[in-house]
Protein backbone atom coordinates (compact mmCIF):
# COMPACT_ATOMS: atom_id res chain seq x y z
CA UNK A 1 0.00 0.00 0.00
CA UNK A 2 2.86 2.35 0.88
CA UNK A 3 4.51 1.66 -2.49
CA UNK A 4 1.27 2.43 -4.28
CA UNK A 5 0.86 5.72 -2.41
CA UNK A 6 4.41 6.73 -3.19
CA UNK A 7 3.92 5.88 -6.85
CA UNK A 8 0.77 8.01 -7.04
CA UNK A 9 2.56 10.87 -5.29
CA UNK A 10 5.40 10.59 -7.76
CA UNK A 11 2.96 10.80 -10.70
CA UNK A 12 1.29 13.84 -9.11
CA UNK A 13 4.61 15.66 -8.72
CA UNK A 14 5.55 14.93 -12.35
CA UNK A 15 2.23 16.35 -13.51
CA UNK A 16 2.76 19.36 -11.26
CA UNK A 17 6.17 20.08 -12.80
CA UNK A 18 4.79 19.74 -16.33
CA UNK A 19 1.89 22.04 -15.55
CA UNK A 20 4.22 24.63 -14.07
CA UNK A 21 6.40 24.61 -17.17
CA UNK A 22 3.37 24.77 -19.43
CA UNK A 23 1.91 27.68 -17.49
CA UNK A 24 5.24 29.48 -17.59
CA UNK A 25 5.54 29.03 -21.34
CA UNK A 26 1.91 29.97 -21.90
CA UNK A 27 2.13 33.14 -19.82
CA UNK A 28 5.30 34.35 -21.55
CA UNK A 29 4.04 33.46 -25.02
CA UNK A 30 0.69 35.11 -24.33
CA UNK A 31 2.42 38.22 -23.09
CA UNK A 32 4.54 38.28 -26.24
CA UNK A 33 1.44 37.86 -28.40
CA UNK A 34 -0.34 40.63 -26.50
CA UNK A 35 2.59 42.95 -27.11
CA UNK A 36 2.68 41.95 -30.75
CA UNK A 37 -0.97 42.86 -31.22
CA UNK A 38 -0.31 46.38 -29.88
CA UNK A 39 2.39 47.03 -32.46
CA UNK A 40 1.46 48.68 -35.73
CA UNK A 41 3.16 49.47 -39.00
CA UNK A 42 3.79 52.98 -40.25
CA UNK A 43 4.10 53.94 -43.89
CA UNK A 44 6.77 56.13 -45.44
CA UNK A 45 4.93 58.27 -47.99
CA UNK A 46 7.64 60.76 -48.86
CA UNK A 47 11.34 60.70 -49.71
CA UNK A 48 13.99 61.64 -47.16
CA UNK A 49 12.60 59.67 -44.20
CA UNK A 50 15.54 58.33 -42.21
CA UNK A 51 15.97 55.48 -39.76
CA UNK A 52 18.10 57.02 -37.02
CA UNK A 53 20.53 55.14 -34.78
CA UNK A 54 19.48 57.15 -31.71
CA UNK A 55 17.05 59.98 -31.02
CA UNK A 56 19.47 62.54 -32.41
CA UNK A 57 18.05 63.71 -35.78
CA UNK A 58 21.33 64.65 -37.41
CA UNK A 59 22.76 63.46 -40.71
CA UNK A 60 25.70 61.74 -39.00
CA UNK A 61 23.29 59.64 -36.88
CA UNK A 62 21.42 58.05 -39.80
CA UNK A 63 21.38 54.36 -40.67
CA UNK A 64 19.78 54.97 -44.07
CA UNK A 65 16.87 56.57 -45.87
CA UNK A 66 13.87 54.23 -45.83
CA UNK A 67 12.55 53.40 -49.31
CA UNK A 68 9.44 55.43 -50.11
CA UNK A 69 6.01 53.67 -49.89
CA UNK A 70 7.38 50.94 -47.60
CA UNK A 71 6.85 50.51 -43.86
CA UNK A 72 8.51 50.32 -40.48
CA UNK A 73 7.24 48.26 -37.57
CA UNK A 74 6.55 50.54 -34.61
CA UNK A 75 7.94 48.98 -31.47
CA UNK A 76 7.31 51.71 -28.92
CA UNK A 77 6.07 55.26 -28.45
CA UNK A 78 9.51 56.44 -27.35
CA UNK A 79 8.92 60.13 -26.70
CA UNK A 80 7.09 63.16 -28.11
CA UNK A 81 9.19 63.20 -31.28
CA UNK A 82 10.21 59.62 -31.99
CA UNK A 83 8.86 56.13 -32.46
CA UNK A 84 11.18 53.24 -31.80
CA UNK A 85 10.91 51.28 -35.02
CA UNK A 86 12.24 48.35 -37.00
CA UNK A 87 12.94 48.07 -40.71
CA UNK A 88 13.65 44.46 -41.65
CA UNK A 89 16.19 43.39 -39.00
CA UNK A 90 17.51 46.86 -38.15
CA UNK A 91 16.07 48.62 -35.08
CA UNK A 92 16.26 52.39 -34.81
CA UNK A 93 14.10 55.49 -34.50
CA UNK A 94 11.85 57.48 -36.85
CA UNK A 95 10.35 60.93 -36.44
CA UNK A 96 6.63 60.73 -35.77
CA UNK A 97 5.71 63.49 -38.20
CA UNK A 98 7.46 61.68 -41.08
CA UNK A 99 5.56 58.37 -40.97
CA UNK A 100 1.88 57.39 -41.10
CA UNK A 101 0.66 54.62 -38.76
CA UNK A 102 -1.74 52.27 -40.52
CA UNK A 103 -4.49 49.91 -39.45
CA UNK A 104 -3.54 47.00 -41.69
CA UNK A 105 -0.60 44.60 -41.56
CA UNK A 106 1.03 44.93 -44.98
CA UNK A 107 1.84 41.82 -46.98
CA UNK A 108 5.22 43.21 -48.06
CA UNK A 109 6.22 45.83 -45.51
CA UNK A 110 9.88 45.95 -46.58
CA UNK A 111 11.81 46.12 -49.81
CA UNK A 112 13.51 42.72 -49.52
CA UNK A 113 13.99 41.56 -53.12
CA UNK A 114 16.36 44.33 -54.18
CA UNK A 115 20.08 43.62 -54.39
CA UNK A 116 23.16 45.38 -55.71
CA UNK A 117 26.47 43.95 -56.86
CA UNK A 118 29.99 45.24 -57.01
CA UNK A 119 31.51 45.88 -60.44
CA UNK A 120 34.89 47.17 -59.24
CA UNK A 121 37.58 44.87 -60.64
CA UNK A 122 39.47 44.71 -57.34
CA UNK A 123 36.36 44.28 -55.25
CA UNK A 124 35.08 46.91 -52.86
CA UNK A 125 35.40 47.71 -49.17
CA UNK A 126 32.30 47.81 -47.01
CA UNK A 127 32.72 50.65 -44.55
CA UNK A 128 31.40 51.43 -41.08
CA UNK A 129 30.02 54.75 -42.36
CA UNK A 130 30.10 56.76 -45.62
CA UNK A 131 32.77 59.09 -44.27
CA UNK A 132 36.45 59.30 -45.12
CA UNK A 133 37.37 58.55 -41.50
CA UNK A 134 35.38 55.27 -41.47
CA UNK A 135 37.01 51.87 -41.01
CA UNK A 136 36.68 48.81 -43.23
CA UNK A 137 34.12 46.29 -41.96
CA UNK A 138 34.76 43.68 -44.66
CA UNK A 139 35.64 43.44 -48.34
CA UNK A 140 33.56 42.10 -51.21
CA UNK A 141 34.69 40.66 -54.52
CA UNK A 142 33.71 41.53 -58.05
CA UNK A 143 30.00 40.76 -58.74
CA UNK A 144 29.23 39.90 -55.11
CA UNK A 145 25.51 40.25 -54.40
CA UNK A 146 24.60 42.56 -51.52
CA UNK A 147 21.16 42.94 -49.93
CA UNK A 148 19.98 46.53 -50.26
CA UNK A 149 18.40 48.33 -47.28
CA UNK A 150 18.53 52.01 -48.17
CA UNK A 151 20.74 54.95 -49.10
CA UNK A 152 22.69 57.63 -47.33
CA UNK A 153 24.79 60.54 -48.54
CA UNK A 154 28.51 60.59 -47.85
CA UNK A 155 31.74 61.65 -49.47
CA UNK A 156 32.56 61.27 -53.15
CA UNK A 157 34.82 58.24 -53.26
CA UNK A 158 35.32 58.31 -57.06
CA UNK A 159 35.29 61.62 -58.90
CA UNK A 160 32.15 62.22 -60.89
CA UNK A 161 30.27 59.22 -59.45
CA UNK A 162 28.27 61.06 -56.81
CA UNK A 163 28.05 60.98 -53.02
CA UNK A 164 25.47 58.20 -52.56
CA UNK A 165 26.25 55.13 -50.43
CA UNK A 166 24.15 52.01 -49.95
CA UNK A 167 23.48 50.44 -46.57
CA UNK A 168 23.81 46.72 -47.30
CA UNK A 169 24.04 43.29 -45.76
CA UNK A 170 26.41 40.62 -47.04
CA UNK A 171 25.60 36.93 -47.41
CA UNK A 172 27.30 36.21 -44.09
CA UNK A 173 25.19 38.81 -42.25
CA UNK A 174 27.65 41.72 -42.09
CA UNK A 175 26.19 45.24 -42.29
CA UNK A 176 27.92 48.31 -43.69
CA UNK A 177 28.09 50.97 -46.36
CA UNK A 178 29.23 50.41 -49.93
CA UNK A 179 29.90 53.18 -52.45
CA UNK A 180 27.00 53.33 -54.91
CA UNK A 181 29.22 54.77 -57.67
CA UNK A 182 30.99 51.39 -57.95
CA UNK A 183 27.87 49.21 -57.73
CA UNK A 184 25.05 48.27 -60.06
CA UNK A 185 21.65 46.68 -59.66
CA UNK A 186 20.00 44.02 -61.76
CA UNK A 187 16.49 44.96 -60.67
CA UNK A 188 14.45 48.15 -60.35
CA UNK A 189 13.14 49.48 -57.04
CA UNK A 190 9.36 49.09 -57.25
CA UNK A 191 6.95 50.97 -55.03
CA UNK A 192 4.59 49.27 -52.62
CA UNK A 193 1.05 49.80 -53.90
CA UNK A 194 -0.86 48.21 -51.01
CA UNK A 195 -3.89 50.20 -49.85
CA UNK A 196 -3.77 51.13 -46.17
CA UNK A 197 -5.84 53.13 -43.70
CA UNK A 198 -4.27 55.76 -41.49
CA UNK A 199 -4.60 55.39 -37.73
CA UNK A 200 -4.59 58.43 -35.47
CA UNK A 201 -2.78 58.08 -32.14
CA UNK A 202 -2.04 54.33 -32.31
CA UNK A 203 -1.88 52.49 -29.02
CA UNK A 204 1.73 51.60 -28.28
CA UNK A 205 3.69 50.80 -25.17
CA UNK A 206 6.32 53.19 -23.97
CA UNK A 207 9.88 52.01 -24.46
CA UNK A 208 9.11 48.50 -23.24
CA UNK A 209 10.95 45.26 -23.74
CA UNK A 210 11.27 44.05 -27.30
CA UNK A 211 9.28 41.15 -28.76
CA UNK A 212 10.23 38.06 -26.86
CA UNK A 213 9.20 34.52 -26.12
CA UNK A 214 10.56 31.67 -24.05
CA UNK A 215 12.93 30.56 -26.77
CA UNK A 216 14.50 34.02 -27.06
CA UNK A 217 15.26 34.44 -23.37
CA UNK A 218 18.94 34.57 -22.39
CA UNK A 219 20.46 31.23 -21.42
CA UNK A 220 21.08 32.34 -17.84
CA UNK A 221 17.47 33.41 -17.35
CA UNK A 222 16.22 30.14 -18.84
CA UNK A 223 18.32 28.17 -16.35
CA UNK A 224 17.07 30.31 -13.46
CA UNK A 225 13.40 29.88 -14.43
CA UNK A 226 13.77 26.13 -14.92
CA UNK A 227 15.55 25.82 -11.57
CA UNK A 228 12.81 27.74 -9.76
CA UNK A 229 10.18 25.46 -11.30
CA UNK A 230 11.97 22.15 -10.73
CA UNK A 231 13.50 22.81 -7.29
CA UNK A 232 10.23 22.47 -5.30
CA UNK A 233 9.48 19.18 -7.07
CA UNK A 234 12.96 17.85 -6.26
CA UNK A 235 12.48 18.75 -2.59
CA UNK A 236 9.09 17.00 -2.52
CA UNK A 237 10.55 13.90 -4.13
CA UNK A 238 13.35 13.85 -1.57
CA UNK A 239 10.93 14.16 1.34
CA UNK A 240 8.71 11.45 -0.13
CA UNK A 241 11.50 8.91 -0.54
CA UNK A 242 13.45 9.95 2.55
CA UNK A 243 12.17 7.05 4.74
CA UNK A 244 13.23 4.52 2.11
CA UNK A 245 16.62 6.14 1.71
CA UNK A 246 17.10 6.30 5.48
CA UNK A 247 16.18 2.65 5.85
CA UNK A 248 18.67 1.65 3.17
CA UNK A 249 21.31 3.80 4.80
CA UNK A 250 20.80 2.20 8.21
CA UNK A 251 20.90 -1.28 6.70
CA UNK A 252 24.13 -0.44 4.93
CA UNK A 253 25.66 0.65 8.26
CA UNK A 254 24.46 -2.37 10.28
CA UNK A 255 26.90 -5.30 10.68
CA UNK A 256 26.46 -8.00 8.06
CA UNK A 257 25.25 -11.40 9.26
CA UNK A 258 26.05 -14.56 7.32
CA UNK A 259 23.50 -17.29 6.57
CA UNK A 260 25.26 -19.69 8.92
CA UNK A 261 25.12 -17.15 11.76
CA UNK A 262 21.42 -16.55 11.16
CA UNK A 263 20.81 -20.31 11.09
CA UNK A 264 22.70 -20.87 14.33
CA UNK A 265 20.84 -17.97 15.93
CA UNK A 266 17.51 -19.45 14.89
CA UNK A 267 18.44 -22.89 16.25
CA UNK A 268 19.54 -21.34 19.53
CA UNK A 269 16.25 -19.45 19.85
CA UNK A 270 14.29 -22.67 19.21
CA UNK A 271 16.32 -24.49 21.86
CA UNK A 272 15.70 -21.72 24.38
CA UNK A 273 11.97 -21.89 23.72
CA UNK A 274 12.05 -25.67 24.10
CA UNK A 275 13.90 -25.41 27.40
CA UNK A 276 11.42 -22.85 28.67
CA UNK A 277 8.46 -25.05 27.75
CA UNK A 278 9.97 -28.07 29.49
CA UNK A 279 10.01 -26.13 32.71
Amino acid sequence: MKVKNRFLTFIFICLLVLSQNWLLFFSISTNAYAKLTTFVYARVNMPGVNLYKTTNPTSSNVYFEIPKTYFVLLIADFNELFYKAQYRDVVGYVLKDEVIPVKETPNSPYLEDHSVYVFSRDGLDIMSSPNESAYIVTTTDLYDDLSYYGERQGYEKAQGRGETWFYVKTNNGTFGYVYAGLCESDNIITENTEVTTEVKDPFLDNDSSYLYNLVDLPAGLKILLISLVILPAVILLFLMFRPILLEKYLKSKSPKVTKRERKNKTIKQIQELTDDSSL
